[in-house]
């Protein structure tokens, strides 16, 4: 986890992220009084820096805009008004002169405040946070399922689904136990695909079905069915094992009707060797409609190897085909080192539902990320999104995450029986809601 930052620490800044291409107003509202920009004697300069370097001339230059007009107020807040060129981040560079207690060491001080400059595609869309494939003590998993999804609000989720191997109850035991709960985590169904006579794992993340007691309920149809599907391919890789193609797709379809997210999960998992046979990865890839693809996985820092395949393998042929990008942890223990919370997706969307999530995932909004235990983040998918992911979790996700732990322990406190931290579950999702909407205003 990364500690917020001294800014985010000392003042309240509303919005942080604006919309590109017009005049934005901005507050910054010290929490504390050593904050208050009336402590300066003087504030000698208030300099507003394109970080890219896109200006409202359109052209590119290091020099600050000359479009800014700044206002101190008598409760020691500052408002500003600037226009905001094209997407990019944009540093806001407040000089002052003598800063400090009246009676205490007194001295000039630099204060650089960041913000996001959005286009109208992506302005409007929250930043949510979640894992989509995990493991609870149902399959071979370490906690129950609620107890799971608690865990998981506690290291920073907004949404998530339980994804037992070959079961889909586990979910839905979850869902119930958040039903009555004002909790502002999303749980969603789930289960990973786990279809006979086939290597290949899939994640079915908020469908309304269990594919695979779909498929268990009538092998003998599922079977001819995908090999069906296999035959109308026409580009497999000669010599493969045709059927395994087919019955993917025929998973991939059953989670569409479902109206869930189809993942082709951790292609390059391997022990020996690769469970899944490359070919069949590649045909997969290039033959199959699926939503998403498990661009980043929960192998560790042990097997990094098989994430920088994925991401590579995504990169050269998955990325072309429109498959949008995920990270899964797909962990089996909620405590170990390098699992839970270190692999996770940033989806954007308008709201936090099920159906919001689910479309712009498929629609492309989202990034892979990887932060392993004293290592820096990592962000895989399209520049545009890993730019601003970036932005994201050094100036939002750091508070955020902090409020989301709050109501993750009281969450576990109330799945334990204290009934009586219900209200307090309230107002700690609240307080998670309302940062997010404070510094997003539409």
């Amino acid at each position: 986890m990364i500690d917020p930052d001294s800014i985010t620490e000392n003042y309240w800044i509303t919005p942080r992220i604006v919309r590109s291409e017009k005049v934005n107003q901005i507050k910054i509202i010290p929490r504390y009084a050593n904050a208050r920009f009336d402590r300066a004697d003087k504030i000698s300069s208030v300099e507003l820096y394109p970080v890219s370097g896109l200006t409202s001339n359109h052209v590119y230059s290091q020099n600050p805009e000359s479009t800014l007009k700044w206002q101190l107020h008598d409760d020691g807040s500052m408002s500003i008004e600037a226009f905001f060129a094209g997407e990019q981040e944009y540093s806001l560079l407040v000089k002052m002169e003598k800063f400090g207690h009246p009676e205490g060491v007194r001295c000039d001080r630099n204060l650089q405040f960041s913000f996001y400059a959005l286009a109208g595609d992506l302005y409007g869309k929250y930043p949510f946070r979640g894992d989509l494939h995990m493991h609870s003590e149902q399959s071979d998993g370490e906690l129950s399922p609620e107890a799971l999804a608690a865990r998981g609000r506690e290291l920073g989720f907004d949404f998530l689904a339980i994804t037992d191997h070959g079961k889909y109850t586990p979910s839905l035991d979850a869902c119930k136990a958040f039903d009555h709960l004002p909790a502002g985590l999303l749980v969603c169904p789930g289960e990973e695909v786990q279809l006979a006579d086939t290597p290949v794992h899939i994640v079915n993340f908020g469908g309304e079905f269990s594919v695979n007691e779909t498929a268990g309920n009538d092998l003998e149809r599922y079977k001819k069915d995908a090999l069906a599907l296999a035959k109308k391919m026409h580009s497999l890789t000669p010599g493969n094992d045709p059927f395994p193609v087919g019955a993917a797709q025929w998973a991939f379809d059953q989670i569409r009707k479902g109206n869930g997210l189809s993942i082709f999960c951790h292609c390059f998992w391997q022990r020996q060797h690769y469970m899944i046979n490359e070919a069949i990865t590649h045909d997969i890839i290039k033959n199959c409609c699926f939503d998403a693809m498990e661009v980043i996985s929960g192998h560790g820092t042990r097997n990094f190897w098989s994430n920088n395949l994925q991401h590579s393998y995504y990169e050269e042929y998955a990325n072309k085909s429109e498959i949008s990008a995920v990270g899964c942890s797909d962990t089996h223990s909620a405590y170990l080192d390098n699992e839970f919370g270190c692999v996770y997706t940033v989806c954007w969307a308008e709201e936090l539902t099920r159906k919001s999530i689910i479309e712009n995932i498929r629609s492309g909004w989202s990034v892979a990320a990887e932060e392993m235990t004293n290592q820096s983040p990592r962000f895989y998918g399209s520049f545009r999104l890993i730019r601003y992911a970036s932005f994201l979790r050094k100036h939002y996700f750091p508070q955020h995450d902090k409020l989301c732990a709050a109501e993750g322990i009281l969450l576990n406190e109330v799945l334990a029986g204290n009934q009586k931290l219900i209200p307090a579950v309230k107002l700690a999702a609240d307080a998670v809601e309302n940062y997010r909407k404070t510094l997003f205003i539409v």
